[in-house]
This record gives C-alpha cells, sequence and structure tokens, in this order.
C-alpha cells in the first residue's frame, strides 16, 4: 500500500508541475523554457553527486551508473549553456541561435553517452572513472569551442526558415542512436534490477518522443517544443530515480537486509542446540509458555511429552562419545520425521528432550509416539548398530481445567516418564 502511495504522490506532484509550467508558458516561452531546462539541469548535476560519491555501496552495475553519472552533468552543463543562450535570454552576443547548436551537442553526447557503458558490460571492462571524467571534459570543451570559438559547428536553425537539414537529420540520428541503446538493454535487461531496467527504458523512450517533437517545430516558440522539453523532464526524471533506486535505495536496503539477516541468525544460533539442530532449551521454553497461553487463551488443550534417550552413558562408556552422540542423532531423527510441522522439538539436556504439542490430547500425542516408536523397532531391527536405540517417556497435559505452572508441568511429565523408565527396567529383568 505504501509503494503505490508513493506512485500516486510522485503521478500529482507531475500534473501539479505540469500545469505550473503550462502557466509560465502562457505569461512567458521563455520562462518556461527557462525552468523546464533548468528542472533536467539539476537533475544531471544531481545524477553525477549522487553516482560518484555512492560509489563504493552501488557494487551492481556500478560502471553502467558512474559513466551515466559522469556523461549527464557534461550534458547538464551544455543545457545550461543551451538555456542561457536561448533566444530572448540576451546573455550572448552576436548569434541567437547558440541554444540550438549547443541542443544538438548535447542530445549527441547524451545518446552516445547511454550506448557506450554497454561496451564495459560486454568485454567486462573496469570503468576508470577519472579518465573518463577527463576525457569529457575535453569533448564537452572542443564542442563549446567549436561553437563559440572557432564557430565550426553546423548552422541547426535559421531565422525565417527555421530548422536546417543538419538539425533535422540529426534529431533522427540522435533517435537511431537511443534506438540502439534500448536494444542493448532490452539484451543485458538480466543484468539489471527489474525497477532500474523500467525507468532506464522509459528514460530512452521518452528521450526518443522528445527528439520527434524537436524536428516539427518552425520557430523556437512553437508547440511542439513546448511538448518536447515536457519528455525530456519526465525522461530525466526517470533516469534520475534508476540511479536513486541503485546508488541510494538498494544499498539502504541492502544493509538493512544483510543487519536483519545477521540478527535473525543469531538469534537462530542462540536458539538452536548445535548438535541436534532442534531448539535449545531456552527456546523450548518460550514456546511452551507462549503455548500455554493460547491454550488458555483459545480453551485449547495442549500435551508435552518429556523423552530420555536410555542408556546413553552405557553406550559413551562402552563404544565412545560418537556412537554415544549417533544414539541420540538417531533418536532426533525418528523424532522429527514423524511429528507434526506445528509441533516442537527440544533438547533440554544431554538426553532429555521436549515435545510440545499444541491442540491435541494425551492420547492423541500417544498416537504419535507410538509412531515413533514402531519406525524406533524397524530401525533396531535392519540396522547394525552395537546398542539398541531406545528412549523413555512421559506426558503432561495443560488446559483450562488443568493449570498449573510451566515448571510444575514439565516435572508432571519428568515423573511419568521416569515411571515409563522404571517399568521398563522391570520388564528386563
Amino acid at each position: 500500500m505504501y509503494k503505490y502511495k508513493n506512485y500516486i504522490f510522485e503521478v500529482i506532484i507531475l500534473l501539479v508541475v505540469t500545469a505550473a509550467l503550462y502557466m509560465t508558458n502562457l505569461y512567458s516561452y521563455l520562462l518556461f523554457h527557462s525552468l523546464a531546462e533548468l528542472f533536467s539541469v539539476t537533475i544531471g548535476f544531481t545524477l553525477f553527486i549522487v553516482a560518484w560519491n555512492s560509489k563504493n555501496f552501488s557494487k551492481k552495475y556500478f560502471d553502467y551508473l558512474v559513466f551515466i553519472g559522469i556523461a549527464y552533468m557534461f550534458v547538464a552543463f551544455l543545457d545550461l549553456l543551451h538555456t542561457l543562450s536561448y533566444n530572448g535570454m540576451n546573455i550572448f552576443r552576436g548569434y541567437n541561435f547558440y541554444a540550438n547548436q549547443l541542443w544538438i551537442g548535447a542530445r549527441y553526447l547524451e545518446s552516445i553517452s547511454l550506448l557506450i557503458p554497454f561496451v564495459f558490460i560486454h568485454f567486462k571492462k573496469k570503468l576508470r572513472p577519472y579518465l573518463t571524467f577527463a576525457i569529457y571534459t575535453v569533448v564537452t570543451a572542443s564542442i563549446i569551442a567549436s561553437i563559440f570559438y572557432f564557430k565550426v559547428f553546423p548552422i541547426c536553425f535559421i531565422e525565417g526558415k527555421g530548422q536546417t537539414p543538419f538539425k533535422i537529420i540529426s534529431e533522427y540520428i540522435i533517435c537511431g542512436i537511443l534506438t540502439t541503446d534500448i536494444i542493448l538493454l532490452r539484451k543485458n535487461k538480466n543484468k539489471f534490477d527489474s525497477k532500474v531496467y523500467g525507468y532506464l527504458f522509459g528514460s530512452i523512450i521518452f528521450t526518443i518522443i522528445s527528439e520527434f517533437e524537436f524536428t516539427l517545430y518552425i520557430n523556437n516558440y512553437a508547440f511542439s517544443n513546448l511538448l518536447g522539453h515536457y519528455f525530456k523532464m519526465i525522461s530525466f526524471y526517470l533516469i534520475y530515480k534508476a540511479v536513486i533506486i541503485t546508488c541510494i535505495t538498494q544499498p539502504y536496503n541492502t544493509i538493512f537486509k544483510e543487519l536483519t539477516d545477521k540478527e535473525n541468525e543469531l538469534e537462530k544460533t542462540a536458539a538452536t542446540d548445535e548438535m541436534t539442530k532442534l531448539y535449545n532449551r531456552r527456546a523450548g521454553m518460550e514456546f511452551l509458555d507462549k503455548e500455554m497461553k493460547n491454550a488458555l487463551t483459545n480453551k485449547n488443550n495442549l500435551t508435552i511429552c518429556f523423552i530420555d534417550v536410555d542408556n546413553l552413558k552405557k553406550t559413551n562408556d562402552t563404544y565412545g562419545h560418537i556412537e554415544g552422540d549417533n544414539l541420540i542423532l538417531n533418536v532426533v531423527k525418528l523424532i522429527v520425521s514423524n511429528v507434526r510441522n506445528s509441533d516442537y522439538v527440544c533438547r533440554i539436556g544431554g538426553d532429555e528432550f521436549l515435545i510440545v504439542f499444541p491442540n491435541i490430547v494425551i492420547g492423541e500425542a500417544e498416537l504419535i509416539i507410538n509412531r515413533i516408536r514402531s519406525d524406533m523397532d524397524k530401525l533396531n531391527t535392519g540396522s547394525s548398530f552395537n546398542y539398541k536405540v531406545d528412549f523413555s517417556y512421559g506426558f503432561a497435559e495443560y488446559n483450562n481445567a488443568k493449570k498449573v505452572g510451566i515448571d510444575t508441568l514439565i516435572e508432571i511429565a519428568d515423573n511419568n516418564m521416569y515411571k515409563n523408565k522404571v517399568q521398563k527396567r522391570k520388564m528386563m529383568v
């Protein structure tokens, strides 16, 4: 439910931002353009900061995301210059359409940057972040110099005529590169978390739609230009979500899960008998106390069985402790294979075990013990043991009519077990 609330909240925010930006467009397209571009610029720089500084925590697809983080910072820088040089801003003198050239330069850089990381994935190459940063610095500086200083970057817009063939063809080429990005992303789908893959896929799709919109306008204030900026904002937001999930949310969840797993492991170790892997005495007492309370609350019966392995000391003294341990393990195997899933089997001491039978009376519990003894007889008949596997047992019952304390209940079962042991000895005489 919390997840859906987050999605609903994000959709509401998106609608509010869309409406607010449209209202600014009615007042001033230049204001709309500046806000829309600054949204993308902010995300671009944020991607770099997050990806770069969390690289030690986000091991999964680390190279891909750090590369994207570096690339989008430089894309964002070109977009910032695009915003400042937009026709009407009057910051850069001498030419009114630097913005269109910077736009194409940024989009080429963005689309190719989404393509390059798959080289690292395919050839399993390790990314060198500082070298990558240096290369992007040189490439970005070259694009800027070709536009502002050398003025060799092709003209992209002519006043009164609109976009140049170079600009329109470039938009289609960029769409082709982005389509290749999608194909490679799909081929490497198994290397990404499903959410991250979805965000990356959506981001590229919206970028393609945005680029198509930018092939349609005749002047910089056309409606298709407006739509193109909306789609660009969505594209940047989706890739931002992909990086945030990978670099912040997942590492946090991973750390939390590791801590929880470690805590559960420690709790399990503290509650488990090392040799038999059954619950130990402490855990057994906790389960018994819980089931006694449940029996009173739900007005059910609770039966416990106290078991003592016969002749363990004699087996240890005669055949050694390894055979003594095997004797215990054979008894445990017989018990565990016959009790119900709802029953608790605990090792109380060296040769003593406790079975907690919720919701049944002694007669029903005795049927289970009889099955255990039947399997035990088969084991003794068909085995080559130097000793006989056997145990003595005693029951105690608890319900609203037989309310006793936990120590008293165990004492009753222990006394009945002792009576069973004495009776067996008399039969052997």
